[in-house]
């Protein structure tokens, strides 16, 4: 499809900062690929010249995609990633003059939450059971871009984040934050380095900008020099990540904080049919302090948006699974085409129990790894590095760690650190200390089983070798192992373990710098997903379940944020939209059985876009 006149002269907008106001559906991913594409054939930027930051792996795999469908050659892309990896690639390329450990490696979240878990334990043990409320805080001062320096009125919470922020150099680690502020840091100290950086980033354009941090915003402007081929694209409509330091304040003062910037609007929506939008519109206008934009959707006449009014939640879970059969038995719908949002917890969980009893298949991906998962790949980080004390952490606090428990762990870490060791070879030790004495023949089965390992790595093909470890874990069975098995067949014969497991987590962990992706695309499945996992999602059918007072909006939530949620889960559906709310829902979610009244979002959608529906059976 060609562009707009209005996203022609977007992409031709060059020689100032320039903010683009993208709503929901206006073709976001073909501006900026056109605008990669305009720079490039017209001779005003070469490629080394122009990087372009996307919010996930996925999105900037689909720019690529979008850009070779243009013509432009593979070998003629930019750099097309997220923030997360381009401060990681800017590291990796300084670490001596970043001050940081030689390849140093990438703690996950759980690994992460692992460290700050030992540093309240040497700094305040009471605290303890507090860890995620103060895992939470630590990583808001990092997004803030705070150091433990930087904090003066909490003192023992500035404790914590400076033995925390000791242990990760301990395990010569970072965390997804610390890439960012790292890189910063380098940038602000060194001209000659942020020189040569923002020569590579003279065209800077950044996507979903709306969702960037202040620590984020900060290493942007520093790549981005006075700025003049800065280009960003965003909705502060769809600003929905106030939990990770996201603030819609960045996206509405970009145009004070760069003084010769531009703002232009794209107001077709191609996605949403004129119902849906319309109706999201009047939702989205009752938010105080945004900037109201028109949406003209090409879509026009189509139906309204659905009001599912169930009694309770088995009665939604029927009505749901019956529609989703009827419209794929009479071929007008297929199962990739249907989504069902949800908030999180189990309040999906009777749908996805009924709609596989018709053959209908379902996914319900998961960004996180399962235990077994960790485990199983930190097993195969140790047999191929035993510095890799990450790996080995996950380990410890594992249960199959038998008998070794918060104390060993400790007294582990406690001799590692004041004999300047790894943490292996502190376990190699500790089986001749009397100090170690208790623990001497748990740690020894543990050594013992890697070095054995070690010994089949070098007897058996890769993915005999997996399948012996997973045995070995009795964890064979597990669809999630099964699945990491399985991508060891896609490399070449004869690849080894180290590069295997660079496929699965990038190199020192780097895949830790990437949003994790779901797997909603790879096949004809009714897609389950909650409402914060779905930016760049759409589907042609969309149910959006839990539309209960107290619980969408949620009691004492930020009630704005709430309701961009509930837009951006509105504006998923490119053909039917469907609210559904329960007046009565059981289990975890509704904390045993609860009664409610529908959410007072649904009463600020006006009539004429909403058709209720309301089950008898």
């Amino acid at each position: 499809m060609p562009l707009t006149p209005e996203q022609k002269d977007i992409v031709q907008t060059t020689g100032k900062p320039l903010l683009v106001l993208a709503g929901p559906g206006t073709g976001k991913t073909e501006v900026l690929a056109q605008r990669i594409l305009f720079l490039i054939r017209n001779n005003l930027a070469t490629k080394e010249e122009i990087v372009g930051i996307t919010f996930t792996t996925k999105a900037a795999n689909q720019m690529k995609d979008r850009l070779k469908q243009l013509g432009l050659p593979e070998d003629k892309h930019p750099l097309i990633c997220t923030l997360h990896s381009l401060a990681t690639k800017v590291l990796r390329e300084n670490e001596k003059v970043a001050g940081l450990p030689t390849e140093f490696m990438i703690a996950d979240s759980y690994e992460a939450s692992l460290i700050l878990q030992d540093a309240i334990e040497d700094v305040n043990p009471h605290l303890s059971k507090n860890w995620k409320k103060l895992f939470e805080q630590i990583f808001l001062f990092k997004a803030q871009n705070k150091r433990p320096e930087d904090i003066d009125d909490k003192k023992m919470l500035k404790k914590i984040y400076q033995r925390y922020q000791e242990l990760l150099r301990f395990h010569k680690a970072l965390d997804f934050e610390d890439l960012i502020l790292e890189a910063s840091a380098l940038l602000e100290k060194h001209q000659e380095i942020r020189e040569f950086y923002q020569n590579k980033c003279k065209n800077l354009l950044v996507d979903e900008f709306q969702d960037i941090n202040p620590a984020e915003y900060h290493l942007i402007k520093l790549l981005a020099g006075e700025g003049n081929g800065l280009f960003v694209l965003g909705d502060d409509d769809q600003s929905i990540y106030t939990f990770r330091g996201g603030t819609p304040k960045i996206i509405l003062g970009f145009t004070k904080d760069f003084k010769s910037a531009e703002e232009k609007v794209m107001t077709t929506c191609f996605r949403c049919p004129d119902k849906i939008i319309l109706g999201a519109l009047a939702l989205i206008r009752n938010n105080n302090d945004r900037r109201d934009k028109e949406l003209k959707p090409i879509n026009r006449n189509a139906g309204p948006i659905k009001f599912l009014d169930c009694k309770s939640d088995v009665q939604e879970a029927r009505w749901i699974t019956e529609w989703i059969k009827e419209s794929i038995d009479g071929k007008e719908y297929e199962p990739k085409d249907i989504a069902i949002l949800y908030r999180g917890g189990d309040i999906a969980d009777k749908i996805a129990e009924e709609v596989p009893k018709f053959n209908i298949h379902i996914i319900r991906p998961s960004p996180e790894e399962t235990k077994h998962q960790r485990e199983f790949i930190a097993y195969l980080r140790l047999v191929t590095d035993r510095r890799d004390s990450l790996a080995l952490r996950v380990y410890l606090s594992s249960k199959r760690a038998k008998k070794i428990g918060p104390i060993a762990i400790k007294k582990l870490r406690n001799y590692a650190e004041s004999n300047n060791c790894e943490l292996w070879d502190t376990l190699i030790i500790a089986q001749k200390e009397n100090e170690f004495k208790r623990w001497r023949k748990y740690l020894k089965a543990f050594v013992d089983l890697i070095e054995q390992l070690n010994k089949k790595l070098s007897q058996l093909p890769l993915t005999e070798f997996l399948i012996q470890v997973a045995k070995t874990l009795g964890y064979e069975k597990e669809p999630r192992i099964k699945e990491i098995i399985e991508q060891s067949k896609d490399l070449p014969e004869g690849s080894s373990l180290s590069a295997f497991l660079e496929n699965l987590r990038g190199r020192k962990g780097e895949k830790t710098a990437e949003r994790k992706e779901s797997a909603e695309d790879r096949e004809n499945a009714v897609l389950f997903i909650t409402m914060h996992s779905v930016k760049g999602l759409e589907r042609k059918v969309v149910f959006v379940i839990g539309m209960e007072k107290d619980e969408f909006p949620k009691s004492n939530s930020n009630v704005e944020e709430e309701r961009r949620l509930f837009y951006v889960a509105m504006t998923r559906a490119k053909d039917k939209l469907f609210l559904c709310y329960a007046k009565k829902r059981e289990g975890q979610s509704a904390q045993g059985v609860n009664f409610y009244d529908p959410s007072p979002f649904i009463f600020e959608i006006p009539e004429e876009y909403i058709e209720p529906i309301r089950p008898t059976a």
